[in-house]
């Protein structure tokens, strides 16, 4: 599942290890991928936390994810990793599993996870990943985005290379860098909002047939390399990298 998998991704950690070889991340943007982008959650409030926490800490939280339905519950069921905040039970019964903190109104890492998810086409397309990386990428006529994700204790290099891309074409593609890490979107490990970080923009050249971009994905962590053909707008909720 999708949502196992980035929820194991969101472990966060421990610090980079250089030295590695990069792996060789291939996307063809041409090819369809196993199955689309699911767009459609069941995120679910459920336990103890008072109505008024709760309703107060997803104001403005839940548009950007673009889910279709939401559903508010207060039956005592633990959602894994669908749930909305923490239980708030006592001595941490039902553990850490919300997507913002109930007590802070911080989005964690998972919410900056899902809202990378929520940025991407739902046409998924072809990808190979070796390990230690895991990947998806999706694409549409003005867009390709590969989700990159760590789930071991060391940083993992990598050289990303796009074909059959649309941006093919005179005009140079825009390309964003989203980082959920130890050191970036993550209010547990760094101070400040906790809110997503793009941590690099810049344009690539023109005209190329293949897109090469060398990364490095920090253990654990994600990463969302997202190309688009116009300089994107991010929804609220979204720190923009320093002069944009």
């Amino acid at each position: 599942m999708i949502g196992a998998a980035l929820m194991v991704a969101m472990v966060l950690a421990q610090a980079e290890s250089p030295g590695k070889a990069p792996a060789a991340v291939q996307v063809d943007c041409a090819k369809a991928g196993e199955a689309d982008l699911v767009k459609k959650f069941d995120m679910c409030q459920t336990g103890w936390s008072p109505a008024d926490k709760w309703t107060k800490a997803a104001k403005g939280r839940m548009r950007p994810l673009k889910l279709r339905h939401i559903r508010i519950v207060g039956a005592l069921l633990p959602m894994k990793w669908a749930q909305l905040f923490d239980t708030g039970a006592k001595n941490n019964k039902w553990g850490n599993l919300g997507v913002i903190d109930i007590e802070t109104g911080k989005p964690k890492p998972i919410y900056n996870v899902f809202l990378m998810y929520a940025m991407m086409p739902v046409r998924r397309v072809a990808d190979e990943c070796p390990g230690p990386l895991r990947c998806l990428a999706g694409a549409d006529e003005a867009t390709v985005a590969v989700m990159l994700y760590n789930t071991t204790a060391a940083a993992a290099p990598a050289r990303v290379t796009i074909r059959n891309h649309p941006f093919a074409g005179p005009a140079p593609a825009h390309l964003s860098v989203l980082s959920v890490d130890k050191d970036h979107s993550s209010f547990w490990e760094t101070a400040g909002t906790g809110e997503l970080e793009v941590t690099d923009r810049r344009m690539l050249p023109a005209g190329a047939k293949a897109i090469e971009l060398d990364v490095t994905v920090p253990g654990p962590g994600v990463k969302l390399l997202l190309l688009t053909a116009s300089k994107p707008a991010f929804p609220p909720g979204v720190i923009d990298a320093p002069g944009n």
